[in-house]
């Protein structure tokens, strides 16, 4: 019995077989691309820069609520700002320190900012917004306005003041 020999999927016929081995090249390529990026950015940084700070959206009959934690500020780090275009803008930002002999690994001392920009809905009271911070947890409250809602009503018909007639 003649054993026939299997071709891989990028041996063609009357083609050299050195075309995987330009193939197989590409793949240490991809390690030393990998590494020049690393060198460039350092993957911290990258994940520092995708984080998005974690904020939670309450909605209530009288006001909405934006609640996020920001451990380790005080109430001079955090900014809320009503934009004039409706929107409520949030950032803080917590610079610390090293101390002179750190007890801690360095990751205790890290620092970091965010910022967040919400679209505030119509019924907002951008006039009436107020921020509290406790514990490291920011509250901001967004009163909404009540808005009456339009009824019905039925318009008279009168005849014209001078002849009693309708007017043409």
């Amino acid at each position: 019995m003649e054993t026939v020999p299997q071709q891989g999927l990028l041996d063609f016929p009357g083609l050299p077989s050195p075309l995987l081995h330009d193939f197989a090249e590409m793949g240490t390529m991809d390690g030393t691309i990998d590494g020049l990026f690393d060198e460039m950015l350092p993957t911290a940084f990258l994940t520092k820069m995708v984080q998005v700070h974690p904020m939670h959206v309450q909605v209530y009959p009288d006001r909405y609520e934006v609640v996020a934690e920001v451990p380790g500020m005080a109430a001079d780090d955090v900014q809320v700002e009503v934009m004039p275009n409706h929107m409520l803008k949030v950032a803080g930002a917590r610079n610390t320190t090293f101390p002179a002999a750190p007890q801690h690994p360095p990751e205790v001392y890290e620092s970091y900012n965010f910022e967040r920009s919400f679209g505030l809905p119509s019924d907002a009271d951008v006039r009436a917004v107020t921020a509290a911070l406790d514990r490291g947890v920011l509250t901001i409250t967004v009163p909404r306005m009540v808005v009456e809602q339009p009824t019905s009503r039925r318009v008279t018909v009168h005849t014209h003041p001078h002849t009693g007639a309708k007017k043409n």
